[in-house]
């Protein structure tokens, strides 16, 4: 994710630089839909900076394009709201609204916004370990790219599968989704996602414990930023590569690395990556057994942390740090009133783990120095904490359970809202199939009035004559014998169609209609109308097929009849089957027994 996170920040330096001061003054004096524009270009670009002003601005053009009803700035809202929602970590709320961005996309017919809020939504479902339907989503989001001949957003979809891969343990796989990924961005000079895919790859390959080929690709993705002159996420990819060095024991090269993470930070006037930079650097100054300048290298971020006024979210961690250098150097009481001032904050805070990470170290420095009492009651206080770790951890599990049901609701709401709308269609073809029948029986009509015309005009023709016309008479009415047994059989699957989807929604609709409309829809099937207008049809093509096949084979039934007939018109299995209710099986066993009897 941090890489991830990085490459976004690069997305940032080629966007076209706007005033955010006078975009937010201007919120005084707009109305409407420029308002409400205005918001969502303010929450893009405040999201990372400040998402919690960020969500402010999504919540208030969602509520305003609600007011004018109007749907396209309702989906783009619910899209902000929702990509706001994911990095503060409210998943439940992030499902709801891209789900509806993505669902109001799909109905202007705007596919490309469509594609945009499903790749959000994917990222959502795998954060909650609903692996294949982001891979539907990313694979359907791939195949636009291709059709589109969008090479950038191909790239980045091809790296998301790779990681979504990744998280299923199909590492092969993912491994190859990145290569294709960085093979394309080469090829096309798609610098932006190709660091990305570079990135991801640099994670697998670590967490496979190829630390120098992660470096490999790392550093490859930092040099190429660097190539285009962008170079904000290059502090992150070139901490990675310190990581590494820090873990191989190689301290002097990860010390180097490390140094120059934060002299590209702060060139970026990067506050937040000096800042981390520094507390690194404080680690790997620790290993070096140089605790005095690891000290001055944290007490130094705190500075850039205060100077810089931003929220001492990890003024906690830093604290910790400076009390293990100091009880490792003997200096306990120095230990323990720092640990105490960073339990203070992470209790404050409600940041359980910081909180147990002081104790340990306030109930240590306390036995080193005879407060027995005061670590006794340290021990209690880490029991306590321990125990909201777990409960948080429970709260947390319940959230993601409940997003999950929310997520199976809405994709409920959706799938019925679906089924509403093709029901909608249906009904709008059946008008327009009746209207083409009206007009079919007309021509037919005419074509009567004239072929009657033409028969009192045909009384001074030859034999010869008559006789071709009343063999093309006998073809029509042969072919539309056809056409008619073809009709019932597509009638009989339509019927079977419509009572399958009644059983489909008969959990979730009145139980009652929908069975009233099932029995409707059985006994719809025992109708002989249409065979006994068949019937009739066949016998003015062939008029003495039943009276013959009667008198040779009296034994013969109803059914089998019907068989004989549907067998002279060379009418497939299947169709035979339709036309008789019965399976493709049941026609072969009953052409079977036909053929014993007739001999």
């Amino acid at each position: 994710m941090l890489s991830f996170l990085g490459s976004m920040g690069s997305l940032a330096q080629v966007r076209p630089s706007i005033d955010i001061e006078e975009l937010t003054n201007s919120l005084a004096t707009i109305e409407g839909e420029e308002r409400i524009k205005t918001l969502h270009k303010l929450t893009s670009y405040k999201r990372f900076s400040n998402p919690e002003e960020a969500l402010e601005y999504s919540e208030e053009a969602l509520s305003l394009s609600q007011e004018i009803k109007n749907d396209s700035l309702i989906a783009e809202s619910n899209y902000y709201l929702g990509v706001v929602s994911i990095l503060r970590g409210e998943t439940p709320k992030a499902l709801e609204s891209l789900l509806d961005a993505r669902t109001g996309f799909k109905e202007l017919g705007v596919t490309r916004r469509e594609i945009s809020a499903g790749s959000s939504l994917a990222s959502v479902y795998s954060e909650i370990g609903q692996f294949e339907k982001a891979l539907d989503i990313y694979f359907t989001g791939l195949e636009f790219s291709r059709e589109t001949e969008n090479v950038g957003y191909e790239i980045f979809t091809l790296t998301r599968i790779g990681t979504v891969q990744r998280e299923l343990g199909e590492y092969s796989s993912a491994r190859r989704y990145y290569k294709d990924a960085i093979r394309a961005a080469l090829e096309s000079d798609g610098w932006i996602n190709g660091t990305l895919a570079m990135a991801e790859l640099g994670n697998l390959e670590s967490s496979f414990g190829n630390k120098d080929t992660a470096a490999f690709y790392y550093q490859k993705a930092a040099d190429w930023l660097r190539e285009k002159n962008s170079i904000h996420a290059v502090p992150s990819l070139l901490s990675n590569v310190g990581n590494i060095l820090k873990d191989q024991n190689r301290l002097s090269e990860a010390f180097k690395i490390q140094k120059e993470v934060i002299a590209v930070a702060d060139s970026l006037n990067n506050s937040l990556f000096v800042i981390n930079g520094l507390i690194e650097l404080a680690v790997i100054q620790r290993m070096m057994g140089d605790y005095e300048n690891s000290n001055a290298s944290l007490e130094e971020s705190m500075r850039k942390m205060q100077e810089s006024n931003i929220a001492n979210t990890t003024r906690y961690n830093i604290l910790n740090q400076l009390a293990e250098n100091y009880y490792v150097l003997g200096q306990y009481s120095k230990a323990a009133e720092l640990a105490a001032e960073s339990f203070e904050i992470t209790m404050k805070n409600k940041t359980w783990k910081g909180a147990e990470a002081s104790l340990g170290i306030l109930s240590e420095a306390n036995i080193k120095q005879g407060y027995y009492e005061e670590a006794v009651q340290n021990q209690k206080e880490l029991s306590q904490v321990r125990d909201s770790i777990r409960n948080e951890e429970r709260i947390r599990n319940s959230q993601e359970f409940d997003a999950i049901y929310s997520l199976s609701r809405k994709e409920q709401e959706i799938a019925l809202l679906e089924v509403a709308n093709e029901r909608k269609s249906l009904i709008q073809k059946g008008l327009t199939l009746g209207v083409v029948l009206v007009l079919i029986i007309a021509a037919l009509i005419i074509r009567s009035q004239f072929l009657r015309i033409q028969r009192r005009e045909a009384k001074l023709e030859n034999e010869s004559l008559k006789r071709k016309r009343l063999e093309q008479d006998l073809e029509f009415k042969n072919k539309q014998l056809v056409t008619q047994s073809l009709n019932i059989v597509q009638k009989k699957e339509l019927m079977m169609e419509m009572k399958k989807k009644v059983g489909l929604f008969e959990e979730e609709g009145s139980r009652k209609e929908l069975s009233r409309l099932s029995n409707l829809i059985d006994y719809s099937f025992t109708l002989d109308a249409d065979w006994e207008e068949f019937r009739m049809r066949f016998e003015e093509v062939h008029s003495d097929f039943y009276k013959v096949l009667k008198g040779r084979y009296g034994e013969l039934t109803p059914n089998e009849m019907k068989l004989s007939a549907l067998i002279k018109l060379n009418l497939r299995i299947k169709e035979m089957a339709a036309i008789l209710g019965i399976t493709p099986d049941g026609v072969k066993k009953a052409r079977y027994r036909l053929r014993k009897k007739l001999g």
